[in-house]
């Protein structure tokens, strides 16, 4: 998505790449909720514009197969604690069907 922001488009080495690349086991993805600050780091304080490019990155999560999760709060405590749930979830296996917890 950077190469598409800042050069116009994805070159086809980069993309050639990544059909090799491991993904990892979770991708968190940060919407544009929560207001921008200007800290000399970041690109854009244009809300559109911070939308495509988390829509991008959800483009190419998916056609990746990436397994992802949405953190979309408005607020940095309520964002924290999607992090926090979907790292947990990540490291809690799921009940098989019919079983008890212990």
């Amino acid at each position: 998505v950077w190469a598409e922001y800042l050069l116009g488009e994805v070159p086809q080495a980069l993309l050639d790449r990544m059909a090799d690349y491991r993904l990892a086991d979770l991708y968190l993805l940060l919407g544009a909720e929560t207001e921008w600050r200007d800290d000399g780091t970041r690109y854009s304080g244009d809300r559109a514009l911070r939308e495509w490019f988390v829509g991008r990155l959800e483009y190419w999560l998916n056609k990746l197969g990436a397994r992802w999760q949405a953190i979309d709060a408005t607020g940095w405590a309520a964002r924290q604690s999607q992090v926090e749930t979907a790292i947990a979830n990540l490291f809690t296996p799921p009940l098989a069907q019919g079983s008890r917890q212990r």
